[in-house]
């Protein structure tokens, strides 16, 4: 049967088309101004995308008060209803098991007078809807009612709804259990690696060697020659700066100025090799400028990422630069602030999101040898080891990339009719 939608040109005979206002009322969540404590942490569960990771939601990571839902004028989404992602993470499905609300990127989509197969729907609603997603003016896809409510899916008979869906909830569990397994030996060797990394940074390498108490919890015995001392005693403390607001004004970018931002530490190794923005003239005078060399840590978002500057570049006021002192080792300091993730988020000021600032940062006791040879060895000793631990974590890595380009692939074959579940 011939369509006129693009991308599927044709579909299986006795299929048909609807778009999805057809099948789905359309119900927006909403967002409480989050400078408001008071419309946070309350007893009402309020889902965002970041509880949207598995097919059912049961427990949400953050909830609101009745003061919050009222003045966002968020609307309840009923158990059962199934919730679709359309912002920021544009395309991810969920079911709520219970009564619940949810923010501004998700809507809840509750069924009009049809009886298409909801399972069916959570497998075919983020290929038919995402695929008329638009580009804006930065080229990211975005999603808005009209996009959402107009796109077209292809629907087979109900009982075909039915096999399908039980056929890829079957096959689809197959594939995340590997996935599941691969994650699990992730978490292994990254604990495995940060074990490593804090064991020789506060015991070197010298298991004969005396020891001392250095009367700090996570740091415990190191060598007698060692010192605990300040950040700030070892090191120049900076931070980034991005004068204007709002800060997305098209006016500061694309120059030719690298920009770093938190994404480009935290998906960098040991040093930033790339970066995803520029400043252009009037964009670094109201940033700050940092030389290659220096050690960069993100201070809100995802806190304690570290990594050293490959290039001279600017920095944001959500990025930190370090510049070690004379008989300090950046390589060796990047060490001592990787076994430290855990200490910097501690270190945190809470609100609606986590910060940290300088002056936190500076007074946190680290152990350190001012012995420069002693410092080299244990960066070369760490590279070898991490290097190794890292090659094995990228290999399982790419293994669940294809594992969920499969997963993908066959979704999307039975969900448009290119294969057909035995029996039909």
């Amino acid at each position: 049967m011939i369509t006129n939608i693009e991308w599927l040109p044709t579909i299986p005979d006795g299929w048909k088309i609807r778009k999805v206002k057809n099948i789905y009322k359309y119900q927006a969540g909403g967002t409480p101004d989050t400078s408001n404590f008071e419309y946070y942490d309350g007893d009402i569960n309020w889902i965002t995308i970041s509880d949207m990771q598995d097919k059912f939601i049961d427990k949400t990571k953050s909830t609101i008060s009745e003061l919050g839902r009222e003045m966002a004028n968020i609307k309840l989404s009923p158990a059962g209803s199934l919730l679709f992602s359309f912002k920021l993470s544009i395309g991810k499905v969920a079911f709520c098991l219970n009564d619940t609300y949810t923010n501004e990127a998700i809507i809840t989509l509750s069924k009009c007078n049809c009886t298409e197969n909801l399972n069916f729907l959570y497998y075919a609603l983020p290929i038919y809807v995402v695929r008329n997603a638009k580009k804006n003016m930065y080229g990211a896809y975005l999603l808005n009612k009209s996009l959402i409510m107009n796109a077209k899916v292809v629907l087979p008979s109900q009982n075909e709804q039915k096999l399908i869906a039980d056929f890829l909830d079957k096959k689809v569990y197959q594939v995340d259990k590997v996935i599941n397994g691969l994650k699990e030996e992730i978490k292994v060797l990254e604990l495995a690696k940060k074990s490593l990394i804090t064991e020789c940074i506060t015991k070197g390498l010298n298991y004969n060697i005396e020891m001392k108490n250095s009367e700090v919890d996570w740091i415990g015995e190191v060598p007698k020659l060692w010192t605990i001392t300040k950040i700030k005693y070892v090191t120049k403390i900076q931070r980034g700066a991005f004068g204007h607001r709002p800060r997305n004004d098209p006016r500061y970018y694309d120059g030719k100025y690298p920009f770093i931002q938190t994404g480009d530490v935290a998906g960098a190794g040991k040093y930033i090799t790339n970066y995803s923005q520029t400043l252009n003239d009037f964009g670094k005078e109201v940033s700050r400028k940092f030389p290659k060399g220096t050690l960069t840590m993100t201070i809100a978002a995802n806190i304690g990422d570290v990594s050293i500057l490959g290039f001279d570049s600017y920095f944001p006021d959500s990025v930190v630069g370090f510049i070690p002192k004379e008989k300090v080792n950046a390589e060796y300091l990047y060490y001592i602030f990787s076994a430290m993730k855990d200490i910097f988020i501690s270190s945190a000021i809470e609100n609606t999101q986590l910060n940290l600032n300088i002056e936190r940062i500076k007074d946190i006791y680290i152990p350190i040898t001012y012995c420069e040879k002693e410092q080299q060895q244990i960066v070369d000793y760490l590279d070898k080891k991490c290097t190794a631990i890292d090659n094995v974590i990228e290999a399982k890595k790419m293994e669940i990339l294809n594992l969920n380009r499969y997963k993908k692939s066959f979704v999307f074959e039975y969900v448009t009719g290119i294969k057909r579940v035995k029996g039909e």
